[in-house]
């Protein structure tokens, strides 16, 4: 039973994706916003470690597990504490700390110690990334492209960590399944993209430019075809 009920964690493959485009959302919108790259490293790094150590602990390792997991989340609070701390604008940290507290959020959803990881983990941190979309549209420090591209990365973030525990679930981490999240997450992706290239497309037609009420409209539209697709 245990051995069923550890197989039934999230995928790695997914998982990796979906942590992969958030830190992507995240250092596209960071724009020339000072130190994004460095602490976004040392936040993945953090994360990493997290994982080894989440790995450790679940095969038994706990003496080495739990004080490597504890390092690792040090480590990403240093990374959020630093990036928070640097003296940048109030507007940078504004539009970007959520982004570094949903990639953190989310990768906990996805590298659980006890249980088969978190949906409503995954919403949050989800949550967290197009709070920066959103709010480089507000302080509009990127054009109509790059909400565009970073929304349907967010997506892409949620539905591959989605996917990730769904896929877990019924089929078990240790089975072969890295095509099928491959292309899944790659479907995803070109739907998102299909999406965005419309929108683009017909924005050329409009006197005026897309509002942040109109895009916040087309991301929930985006949402909701892709849990359409989903099922």
């Amino acid at each position: 039973m245990n051995a069923t009920h550890s197989n039934s964690r999230p995928t790695l493959v997914s998982s990796a994706l979906a942590v992969t485009a958030a830190a992507a959302v995240l250092l596209a919108l960071a724009g020339d916003a000072t130190g994004v790259g460095t602490w976004l490293v040392v936040e993945l790094v953090g994360l990493g470690i997290v994982g080894l150590g989440a790995a450790a602990y679940r095969t038994g390792y706990r003496v080495v597990g739990l004080p490597l997991g504890l390092v690792g989340a040090a480590v990403c609070a240093v990374a959020i504490g630093g990036f928070g701390s640097q003296g940048g604008p109030l507007s940078e940290l504004l539009r970007l700390v959520p982004g570094f507290l949903g990639l953190a959020v989310l990768a906990a959803a996805l590298v659980p110690v006890r249980g088969d990881g978190s949906r409503s983990l995954v919403k949050l941190g989800a949550g967290g990334l197009f709070a920066c979309v959103v709010l480089a549209g507000l302080f509009q420090t990127a054009d109509l492209t790059l909400l565009l591209g970073t929304a349907v990365g967010t997506i892409v973030a949620w539905d591959a960590g989605e996917h990730a525990i769904g896929v877990g679930e019924h089929l078990g981490r240790g089975a072969t399944t890295w095509r099928l999240e491959a292309s899944h997450v790659l479907a995803t992706t070109l739907v998102g993209a299909v999406g965005a290239a419309v929108v683009l497309f017909a924005r050329g037609f409009a006197n005026d430019g897309l509002s942040l009420a109109s895009f916040a409209m087309v991301f929930v539209a985006l949402v909701l075809l892709t849990v359409a697709l989903r099922w």
